[in-house]
């Protein structure tokens, strides 16, 4: 009886184990099998952590083909420091869908900065920022970013000492996006992370 006792506990407490391990895979957004761009496109935050290993192709075509894990061991990681980089990743990534409002749109401080920065410098204090998408054919949407007023039907999101003007055609298609503003020795730009559409980008006029 003790024995069969035992062996039923063992099993119980690996069910348990099992059942924790699915649910961490569950939860991973990033794998290392995953591109570099693929990485970058979905969760742009993450490119200071790959800048910080010494990957620094986040922004050349290398990035589209190579993954995570590819990446890290051409500089020298070893595979428990890969595991331990791209849990990392996935740490800024969850923290990144945090963030997401399904109804609307998020804009990081570093996006904020740079906005207010651009308005400082083309001297359009007290404009807002208008966002709008362009259907472009098969190379799909195009994001447009400028300083604007407000116009009739504008949905107007307030953001810390910034208004963004987005039409309700364009805020369909943007809602549950982030708008981030990314530095890298290949360029810098805003970066539209959209869950509607895989890759996208937006950048503001200069």
């Amino acid at each position: 009886m003790v024995k069969k006792a035992i062996k039923k506990e063992v099993k119980k407490q690996d069910s348990k184990k099992r059942s924790s391990n699915k649910q961490k895979q569950q939860t991973l957004l990033i794998t290392k099998d995953m591109t570099l761009g693929e990485v970058i496109g979905l969760y742009p935050e993450t490119i200071n952590i790959l800048l910080e290993e010494g990957i620094h192709c986040v922004g050349c075509g290398a990035a589209n083909w190579e993954t995570v894990e590819q990446g890290l061991f051409a500089h020298g990681r070893t595979q428990k420091e890969v595991d331990a980089i791209v849990k990392q990743l996935n740490t800024v990534a969850l923290k990144q869908e945090s963030k997401r409002d399904p109804q609307s749109v998020v804009f990081t401080d570093a996006a904020l900065k740079e906005i207010k920065s651009l308005l400082k410098k083309e001297k359009k204090e007290g404009f807002g920022l208008r966002i709008e998408v362009r259907t472009s054919g098969c190379c799909g949407p195009e994001y447009k970013m400028d300083f604007d007023n407000k116009r009739d039907k504008d949905v107007v999101i307030q953001l810390k000492g910034l208004k963004v003007y987005v039409d309700s055609k364009s805020m369909n298609i943007l809602k549950g996006s982030i708008v981030d503003y990314i530095n890298t020795p290949a360029g810098s730009g805003f970066k539209i992370d959209n869950p509607s559409i895989q890759q996208s980008s937006g950048s503001c006029h200069s």
